[in-house]
């Protein structure tokens, strides 16, 4: 419970560093510092292409070095998205993902003895394809979202060996 409210506290109170534009289709890289603690984080992220999600890698600095993957909305406001869920290559099953409810969407992160997280961000960095996103909001109405995962693939890998157990500094 706490390390759930630490990640989701985390991702709101995260200031950009270099905050490149999002667009559908482009992973963009971020590393972001909380603004109360200055503690690091990476991530990559990808704008659905109705530009309304975005799904992100992250890697946190100040918890435990851990890969996470959110869905997020990209509108301030609006309805949140819950669980359950699923992450899915377009006409394929699921990826194997435990997701958790955060205050502005939900998550994913490795198990105690699966790296779930890990492995599923390894297959985005490899393949390029179109993704399908699918859970529902507060008042229970279906949420999905299509993210064609074509450029910037290789910010998927930066954001994995920063949180590689031998890494030590991110970049």
């Amino acid at each position: 419970m706490i390390a759930t409210l630490l990640l989701a506290v985390q991702s709101t109170l995260a200031a950009p560093v270099d905050a490149a534009p999002l667009q559908p289709g482009r992973w963009v890289y971020r590393q972001t510092h909380e603004l109360g603690t200055g503690a690091r984080a990476v991530s990559a992220s990808l704008m659905s292409e109705d530009r309304v999600s975005r799904l992100v890698v992250r890697c946190d600095f100040s918890y435990q070095r851990d890969v996470s993957i959110q869905f997020l909305s990209t509108t301030p406001g609006s309805l949140m998205v819950t669980r359950p869920a699923r992450l899915a290559w377009e006409s394929a099953k699921p990826f194997p993902l435990r997701w958790e409810q955060g205050p502005i969407g939900i998550f994913a992160r490795n198990g105690k003895k699966k790296l779930t997280a890990t492995e599923t961000a390894t297959a985005l960095a490899a393949t390029p394809g179109s993704l399908r996103m699918e859970s529902s909001n507060v008042g229970k109405k279906q949420v999905s979202a299509r993210f064609e995962n074509r450029e910037g693939r290789g910010e998927l890998g930066r954001v994995l060996k920063a949180c590689a157990p031998s890494s030590s500094e991110a970049g």
